[in-house]
């Protein structure tokens, strides 16, 4: 049974410190855990040093009420999946506005790709991104969808794998990019030599696009934002 974990309430005093690490980070530690078995992972996302934006971007999560939402998507989501296992579920809030330890795509594959730690699932929430109650959910869905997947075929290593996953994951979202016919067709004619990739450059530029590839100064190879997952969403 997966249970879905209140973290924000519990985060949110943090940020009423001072911006001073010796204040704020030993309060942090605690948080987090102290061992491999007792880390709350979920939390290992978040910046203990963040400016107000993200005070304030937990305050509209909270007034949302998204921890008791999201109780009833994961149970709503593991009755359609079936039993999933003992995990916890929780969100951790990613500070990509101005926290300089986040980058965007790296905290993606993270999560999508890389196994549980600690029996923790976690959904992120990108600080950047407005906080709108279906795409949420549909992040919960996709999250508990991929530990399912997981399950059954293990973890992804190539983009072949990796857009199986994200195939299902999208899909038991409800969330495909949207990218138009004609770039479709391009990503169609140009993805299939990459499949059987493994190396991670190559499967930023295929699953994230040029733009992103570029930022990480990865050589682009022809994607627009997003293309390879709407291509698996579309195939």
């Amino acid at each position: 049974m997966i249970e879905h974990v209140a973290l924000l309430a519990t985060i949110r005093p943090l940020y009423h410190l001072p911006r001073d690490a010796s204040l704020r980070f030993p309060r942090y530690l605690a948080l987090l855990g102290g061992t491999v078995t007792t880390v709350v992972t979920p939390l290992g996302v978040m910046n203990p040093m963040a400016k107000p934006h993200i005070a304030t971007y937990i305050d509209q999560l909270i007034s949302a009420d998204i921890d008791t939402l999201a109780s009833t998507w994961v149970a709503e989501a593991e009755a359609q999946l079936g039993d999933l296992g003992d995990y916890h579920h929780g969100f951790g809030v990613a500070d990509d506005v101005a926290g300089g330890w986040t980058e965007r795509s790296a905290t993606e594959m993270r999560q999508r790709f890389g196994a549980p730690h600690s029996r923790w699932l976690t959904t992120v929430l990108f600080a950047s991104d407005p906080v709108s109650i279906p795409h949420i959910r549909s992040l919960v869905r996709a999250s508990c969808y991929r530990n399912y997947h997981q399950t059954r075929y293990g973890l992804p290593h190539d983009i072949a794998s990796m857009l199986h996953q994200e195939q299902g994951a999208l899909r038991f979202g409800g969330w495909i990019p949207a990218i138009s016919p004609e770039e479709l067709d391009y990503t169609d004619h140009i993805i299939h030599p990459y499949l059987i990739a493994i190396d991670y450059p190559t499967q930023i530029a295929v699953l994230w696009g040029d733009d992103v590839a570029r930022h990480n100064g990865f050589p682009p190879l022809g994607f627009s934002r997003d293309a390879g997952l709407a291509w698996a969403c579309a195939t």
